[in-house]
């Protein structure tokens, strides 16, 4: 199966057709056309430049395509990633093989431009799990509806982080996030941890002060001493008021020592009612695919998964 160029027309006939599906994929999970417009903007952005996307057509036998892959590629740390932004298939010429001869094409096209193929997957949609199953998990989006604070669990205390506090929490929080990045697969150690401090950076402009953020502490007495050094066992930070209505959770971190007795089950939950309270209606969040634990307490917790990101080194 050879895929080639895909003609203007076809190019033009795959963007109205992934528009639309991006449209019902999103829209399922309750997301605003302001949000749907940010998942496909920087998509559309890299497909208006030759240099850095193509869209490639398997032909129809004189008649419309049977099959077309769309590829970009995007800068990451320093480094090129290629992404398969889609591949569609003419529902008549499925369960044929060209899923797969897609896939095959993007990895050539993208193997002497890049080191990695990043794919953006519908967990909802069957033909393109069994395509990428077998690919590392990087990360998933997860999301929940809110529509009552709910209540943490008797004897623990959630409480705003206090100023003093905020300096050591964002040391330790640039570490966590580094070693997330490695563990991940995503980058190398150095640049891991440069990147860390450039987004903390960049998500805390103005430090403890930073407008639309709430850090909250989970304290429980029965642990935490006066004479302790440590004066909270769980800590989430949550920026508020992003497009459609949503808060997203950046970071819930319990120290090692302290996990599985449900501190960042509080930690959810306190996040939950400083959503609400601040007037949004949804919260999400981004986990990584190695932090089984994380990803099985938000499922718990009724958040649902919106889209998974794995990569095939290539």
């Amino acid at each position: 199966m050879d895929f080639t160029t895909a003609s203007d027309t076809e190019v033009s006939l795959w963007q109205r057709q992934w528009r639309q599906r991006m449209a019902s994929w999103y829209g399922q999970h309750e997301y605003s056309d302001a949000e749907i417009a940010a998942v496909t903007g920087p998509v559309l952005a890299r497909h208006a430049d030759p240099h850095t996307a193509t869209v490639r057509a398997l032909a129809g036998d004189g008649g419309p395509p049977r099959g077309l892959v769309a590829i970009s590629l995007r800068p990451n740390a320093g480094q090129t990633v290629g992404v398969l932004d889609d591949i569609w298939v003419d529902p008549a010429h499925r369960r044929a093989g060209i899923g797969r001869a897609a896939l095959a094409d993007a990895i050539a096209w993208c193997r002497p431009r890049a080191g990695q193929l990043e794919l953006v997957c519908d967990p909802d949609d069957p033909a393109t799990m069994a395509l990428v199953r077998g690919y590392p998990l990087r990360s998933q989006v997860m999301r929940k509806p809110l529509s009552t604070a709910p209540a943490i669990a008797d004897g623990l205390v959630a409480r705003p982080l206090a100023e003093d506090e905020f300096p050591g929490w964002r040391a330790a929080e640039v570490g966590v996030y580094a070693s997330n990045l490695r563990e991940s697969g995503a980058l190398a150690p150095a640049t891991a941890r440069t990147l860390s401090e450039q987004v903390h950076a960049q998500l805390l402009p103005d430090g403890f002060a930073t407008p639309d953020t709430s850090l909250y502490a989970i304290e429980d007495p029965s642990v935490i001493r006066a004479s302790d050094e440590r004066r909270y066992v769980a800590a989430i930070w949550i920026r508020h008021h992003c497009p459609g209505q949503v808060s997203y959770v950046y970071a819930v971190t319990v120290p090692s020592d302290l996990r599985g007795r449900g501190y960042g089950r509080a930690a959810m939950l306190a996040a939950e009612t400083a959503t609400l309270a601040t007037g949004d209606r949804y919260i999400a969040l981004n986990v990584f695919g190695h932090n089984a634990p994380a990803m099985a307490l938000y499922s718990k917790l009724d958040y649902h998964v919106v889209s998974q990101r794995r990569f095939l080194d290539i």
